[in-house]
């Protein structure tokens, strides 16, 4: 649909980053929403300002000089709705991830019921769900109380029983947080809500609201074979807002002009890769990576139903807490050049020290990147552990944060996430350069058009369309031939060996029929079937075999490594 068939309006969308403030400017252009520009600065919301509108102000005095357009007044206040001179914008929208990491409690029945549903309805929640408890939890009582006040949680989500369902058990477990609570000093008791069966909401309420706030919200599994959800996430998101305006000063009054509530980031990115899992190809998944400063988010779908991973690290305010888990000997082998050890661990340090930094040189570039890939790593290890990957694959897979986007070149960027993801199997990996999908999803709040033809736009960077074979078979031997065939008719011909990257040129915008034949137990696709041809789309960096194995790791000897990078790179135009 063009934009004469609906309300064409413009929309501004203000996403608040642990480092960076980023301002989006969406409006209509030849017919079509388009992301016109955006304005980045340092997020204010910790000193010296204490104040996200210092942050806001200055990325929207950047948006102005780039694109020549006012959006605010005299008295810094933003235009809305826009003028008829062309000032100011008509609708606001605005994600965080700034603020306090949440700790949170899941309640429920069932594990794969109401439990489950809870844990979903959590990780809507810009935090970290510390423990969960179900009917099956085979903990004593005390040790279920113990846990409870170990944890310190802000939050409790409750769940459990269908609508007139289950009473009994709902109460039981209300009388365990009841417990909880009166052992609790007052100034530290989490609130609670409730998302279960209505029928005894009010006796759920009667438990708990003399030590704490209760919130009522729609029951999240009113019937043991439907989940909803969604209806939930609603007031969840209100009350959010309502807690991190505790800690993000200035959030409640950007608020008040927004048209559509502020919401965490990772759940408006959400809304994003549940729409692409539904309607794209339905054997395979939908899934983004976000490497953030403070924390990083992994989203997962396949046929609409998503998954929300939150890891509390990240390339800057997080890499502390990262480099207790991963340590820099471990990291060392994935650097792109010759760095004694110890200068990796001095750089490390440093960057502790100055979260917000940014690379100085070449050298600095490429630790920043060896980060990344590890951080990639690490996250793909805990979803598997977790169970919140398939097996079937995923395309595409996209990936953003300012550690990869700020990479001297795509050859960089597309390295590094085969590196860090070594994904499988056929799939194309794309680059969100303005980490714009969160605003996206909060924009198609106020305009559902928007989001649609956005993606269709040149707003994302198609690095590569990337062909991962498995095979067992040793370095040097052939695993498979390839075809690559033009819309022109013509074609290139290439021989893989096992351990070697090849590139295959098709451009961004052009399509090609990829024919595959695979040799001594290759294996495509996870499930071994390979296809008479794939039709595959252009990238900057074309269509690249990757054929070095999986799971990939690096030779222990550095002159072996340097000239395996080497020409890797070479092999990608580097």
């Amino acid at each position: 649909m063009t934009a004469a068939g609906m309300d064409a309006v413009s929309i501004l969308a203000i996403d608040l980053g642990t480092a960076n403030t980023r301002v989006h400017l969406f409006d209509v252009a030849e017919g079509q929403y388009r992301f016109i520009a955006s304005g980045i600065s340092q997020t204010t919301a910790d000193a010296p300002y204490y104040d996200i509108g210092e942050g806001i102000y200055q990325a929207l005095d950047r948006l102005q000089a780039i694109t020549g357009r006012i959006f605010l007044d005299k008295d810094a206040n933003i235009i809305l709705p826009s003028q008829a001179g062309g000032e100011g914008v008509d609708r606001l929208v605005v994600t965080y991830s700034c603020g306090k990491t949440l700790n949170v409690a899941t309640f429920g029945l069932l594990g794969d019921a109401s439990l489950e549903s809870v844990n979903r309805l959590a990780s809507s929640v810009p935090g970290k769900v510390v423990d969960s408890f179900g009917i099956n939890d085979k903990r004593t009582l005390d040790a279920k109380i113990e846990a409870i006040l170990a944890a310190k949680l802000d939050l409790i989500l409750f769940a459990g029983g269908s609508e007139n369902g289950a009473s009994r058990s709902v109460l039981n477990i209300a009388d365990l947080i009841s417990r909880t609570m009166q052992v609790m000093p007052a100034g530290d008791r989490p609130e609670v809500v409730y998302a279960g069966n209505q029928a005894v909401s009010q006796q759920v309420k009667d438990k708990l609201e003399r030590f704490t706030a209760v919130h009522i919200l729609p029951n999240v599994r009113p019937q043991i074979d439907r989940e909803e959800v969604a209806r939930a996430e609603v007031g969840v998101s209100k009350l959010v807002n309502q807690m991190q305006s505790r800690y993000i000063n200035g959030l409640d009054r950007i608020g008040t002009i927004c048209n559509a509530l502020p919401e965490p980031s990772t759940s408006a990115a959400e809304k994003i890769i549940r729409f692409l899992s539904a309607t794209n190809d339905p054997q395979k998944g939908v899934l983004a990576f976000d490497i953030g400063s403070r924390g990083s988010s992994a989203i997962s779908g396949v046929g609409g139903k998503t998954h929300i991973n939150l890891f509390p690290y990240g390339s800057g305010a997080g890499l502390d807490s990262f480099l207790k888990k991963v340590s820099p000997e471990r990291i060392h082998p994935w650097l792109s050049r010759s760095i004694p050890l110890e200068d990796l661990r001095d750089a490390l340090y440093q960057k502790t020290l100055s979260p917000n930094s940014i690379p100085a040189n070449g050298e600095a570039l490429d630790m920043e990147l060896a980060v990344a890939k590890l951080i990639l790593r690490e996250m793909v290890r805990e979803m598997r552990i977790k169970g919140t990957l398939t097996a079937r694959g995923y395309d595409p897979i996209l990936v953003s944060g300012s550690a990869l986007t700020r990479a001297a070149s795509p050859q960089q960027i597309l390295l590094t996430l085969l590196d860090g993801i070594q994904p499988a199997g056929i799939t194309t990996l794309i680059l969100d350069k303005h980490s714009i999908l969160q605003s996206l999803g909060a924009a198609g709040l106020v305009q559902p058009f928007l989001p649609i033809q956005v993606l269709e736009s040149t707003a994302f960077t198609n690095l590569a369309t990337v062909v991962s074979p498995v095979s067992e078979s040793r370095t040097g031997k052939e695993v498979l031939s390839a075809r690559l065939e033009y819309s022109s008719g013509k074609f290139m011909d290439v021989n893989v060996t096992q351990g070697s990257i090849i590139t295959l040129p098709l451009k961004p915008g052009e399509s090609a029929k990829l024919y595959l034949e695979t040799q001594h137990r290759t294996r495509i696709e996870a499930d071994g079937l390979t296809e008479e041809y794939y039709k595959v789309n252009g990238g900057i960096l074309g269509v690249v075999i990757d054929a070095r194995g999986r799971p990939l790791e690096m030779p222990g000897n550095e002159k072996q490594r340097d000239e395996l990078v080497a020409g890797w790179m070479t092999a990608l135009g580097g």
